[in-house]
């Protein structure tokens, strides 16, 4: 799950950073929080990002937090 801002091109980063890491999208939904400041993005993995790619997803702008389910990472 990616808390995030709601903002053009904010998705999209997080898409590329999945992408470079080699990671395929097998299920997302985005949900606006009432206001429209800011959703909230929960994207099912083919395969569980390492610390690294969680973590340059957490240092993108407008990005809030970063959770997984993993309890590994």
């Amino acid at each position: 799950m990616v808390r995030h801002h709601d903002q053009v091109g904010v998705l999209a980063a997080i898409l590329q950073e999945l992408r470079s890491g080699g990671i395929n999208i097998q299920q997302m939904s985005n949900q606006i929080f009432e206001g429209g400041g800011a959703a909230v993005a929960t994207i099912h993995l083919s395969d569980p990002p390492n610390a690294g790619l969680l973590a340059k997803i957490s240092g993108l702008d407008h990005v809030l937090a970063v959770t997984t389910s993993n309890p590994a990472i």
